[in-house]
């Protein structure tokens, strides 16, 4: 065995010609990377790099990981090709869960080969699993959750050479290939990832033709009709997603040829959001039905795949965008403080999608209100309430509302309570009704103002056995935290 320069995958001697394989480690390539033209990726070590013994430097980066061990190999620093150690999963801490690429793609090729050999006659009489052919090149041992970014492009890219090399047909190919087009989808790579999932397709359509493709490649073929209607419907254009919702429904129409409930469900929620995507109704009409699109999904991917699971935690995070854009405000951050909860768990707090929530839940507490001027309406930040409610510490503005370029130099300032407006989907407790008194102290949002006629604000409760009520603006007070109490109980101003 002797490492390719280009590819940097260790390979038999059948993989290099006999003059590359009597060639130094720099230098030689094997027959995949010259037909291919792929250029060598090593250098040369010099003298003083041979004297200290390191056969290439290792870059930057390998810094950070000072004092860690790879989890296979067990040895500090980086690789033999001087590459750093990698972590881009969901564990956590100082040390947990890094490991060098090379040693990542020994270990999965061990297991893929454990669960099918390539060569026939071990084959024999094996049935291949799926989940134990692909996992360890998609799913980190340690923490059971998937890798991610250019890491999961790096082992996509591995198993795809894995599969080909070792003469693997059929599933292992496609299945491979649908892996790096969610790598490269997930990194916005959508020029690279549309023409591997074409070349799919035209293989795939191939075997269907002769009567080979099995239920297993049917899934993978519906997968790439709707991984292409995500790369369609990414471009936003009018044609673009005329085409996606194709798309969607071919992967649609696969799934229920083989009567795979989870693929239908998930293919017909993307058609529904291409479909209002294109579609010609109001703003208000559209943003009911996406949310209800994705309440159907994040519902679906609990009873499914748990609380745990990326896909959950990001339909959550979706769920709870459009909840927030509909101004369900108080649904919206409780939904955002309970997924936050479980990805800073279970995926740890630098995770990508542990910050996408904080981020998106820090939004949803910030509390707008705005003031009426002769000239203008100004935008403000309410901080909290001071003279027991009479004054509101503000800060702003934030920007002229009518006229955008126009932004006044910010500050922090009091203006009585009185005289600011809330502003739609802020949350609120109401206080002081008299004939209404069993409302005070319920939490609600305000859905919207009645500026012209009364000033009342429109109030929907947390409480869902309440009915919506027109409320006076000095019978509501702006939630900054909310309480971490059932919906029914009543709190104390």
């Amino acid at each position: 065995m002797k490492i390719c320069a280009a590819c940097c995958e260790e390979l038999p001697k059948e993989s290099f010609s006999k003059k590359q394989w009597q060639l130094k480690q720099h230098q030689r390539r094997c027959k995949e990377c010259i037909e291919t033209n792929r250029d060598v990726q090593l250098k040369a070590p010099s003298k003083n790099d041979t004297a200290a013994g390191i056969r290439n430097p290792p870059p930057p980066c390998a810094a950070d990981n000072e004092g860690v061990s790879c989890w296979i190999c067990l040895e500090e620093g980086p690789d033999e090709l001087g590459k750093p150690l990698v972590r881009d999963c969901a564990c956590h801490g100082e040390s947990a869960g890094f490991a060098h690429l090379s040693c990542i793609i020994q270990y999965a090729k061990g297991k893929s080969w454990s669960a099918f050999p390539s060569t026939p006659h071990l084959a024999r009489g094996k049935t291949m699993m799926i989940i134990d052919f692909t996992r360890a090149w998609q799913i980190c041992p340690n923490c059971n959750q998937m890798y991610n970014k250019e890491l999961a492009l790096d082992l996509a890219t591995a198993f795809l050479i894995f599969a080909e090399s070792n003469n693997y047909q059929g599933f292992p190919r496609v299945e491979a290939s649908s892996m790096k087009i969610q790598a490269l989808m997930a990194l916005g790579k959508m020029k690279e990832s549309r023409k591997i999932a074409n070349k799919m397709l035209s293989f795939l359509g191939k075997l269907k033709r002769t009567g080979s493709l099995s239920s297993t490649s049917l899934r993978i073929e519906a997968r790439t009709h709707c991984q292409l209607g995500h790369i369609n419907a990414a471009e936003g254009t009018k044609e673009s997603v005329k085409i996606a919702i194709k798309d969607y429904e071919s992967s649609r129409d696969i799934y229920k040829s083989i009567d795979f409930k989870q693929g239908i469900d998930a293919s017909e929620a993307s058609l529904a959001m291409a479909e209002l995507a294109h579609d010609k109704a109001s703003m208000d009409v559209v943003s009911r039905k996406e949310l209800a699109v994705w309440q159907n999904r994040y519902k679906r991917l609990l009873e499914q795949s748990g609380e745990k699971s990326p896909a959950t935690i990001g339909a959550g995070l979706n769920t709870a965008i459009r909840l927030h854009i509909a101004h369900h405000s108080i649904k919206s951050e409780r939904l955002l403080s309970k997924i936050a909860r479980v990805s800073n768990r279970v995926h740890g707090l630098d995770h990508e999608l542990s910050q996408e929530v904080e981020l998106m839940l820090q939004y949803c507490k910030v509390r707008y209100v705005y003031m009426k001027t002769k000239w203008d309406v100004l935008l403000f930040k309410a901080l909290r309430y001071e003279n027991n409610g009479e004054k509101c510490i503000i800060n702003g503005p934030l920007r002229w509302l009518s006229s955008p370029g126009n932004v006044a130099e910010e500050e922090t300032t009091t203006f009585a309570t009185k005289n600011i407006i809330l502003s739609e989907g802020t949350p609120v407790i109401c206080h002081g009704l008299i004939k209404s008194n069993h409302l005070n102290g319920k939490l609600g949002d305000i859905r919207s103002v009645d500026e012209e006629k009364t000033g009342h604000y429109e109030v929907h409760f947390e409480d869902e056995g309440l009915k919506p009520r027109l409320i006076k603006p000095k019978n509501v007070r702006i939630l900054f935290e909310l309480p971490d109490i059932k919906s029914s109980g009543i709190l104390q101003i």
